[in-house]
């Protein structure tokens, strides 16, 4: 961070979601907190453009700056 503090997140979930069906406003909602959201792939692969089925969020929120 720009003050040489470091953010310190704890994971709070982890969920698969099919990729045609990620819940816009829990994933990327306007939050009253710092949030962190990892997205990435998972599930059965799929090939193709679609690659695998599925999305992986993690889902982390600030505990602390150090």
């Amino acid at each position: 961070r720009a003050d040489g503090s470091t953010a310190v997140f704890a994971v709070d979930a982890v969920k698969r979601y099919d990729k045609e069906r990620i819940p816009p406003d829990e994933v990327y909602g306007d939050f009253s907190r710092p949030n962190l959201r990892l997205i990435t792939c998972g599930g059965r692969w799929v090939g193709g453009q679609t690659g695998y089925s599925d999305n992986v969020v993690v889902f982390a929120t600030l505990v602390r700056s150090t």
